[in-house]
């Protein structure tokens, strides 16, 4: 059985070999920049794609809750991360 996941780590593969390593649309001028807003984008869609499955499935009250202190956890973390001063690598 093939795992619901796999379409999105598909593209997502595609996308990074086709812009962010030197593929034909590259140029050569991706930075860190660009290499957080491709991992920002994948993680901001995965955590609103759980909320959408607990929706669907009728989680519990305190699982809604853990999900949005985890998620809340993992965007200050990353945003944490933010490459200072827009420089490019």
């Amino acid at each position: 059985m093939a795992r619901p996941d796999m379409p999105g780590r598909g593209m997502m593969g595609w996308g990074h070999e086709r812009w962010g390593r030197g593929g034909p649309g590259a140029q050569g001028n991706w930075g860190d920049m660009h290499r957080f807003a491709l991992v920002l984008g994948g993680v901001v869609a995965w955590m609103l794609g759980g909320f959408v499955v607990f929706k669907v499935a009728g989680a519990l009250r305190i699982d809604w809750i853990g999900k949005g202190v985890l998620n809340a956890a993992a965007a200050i973390w990353l945003f944490s991360l933010w490459p200072l001063g827009g420089r490019r690598s």
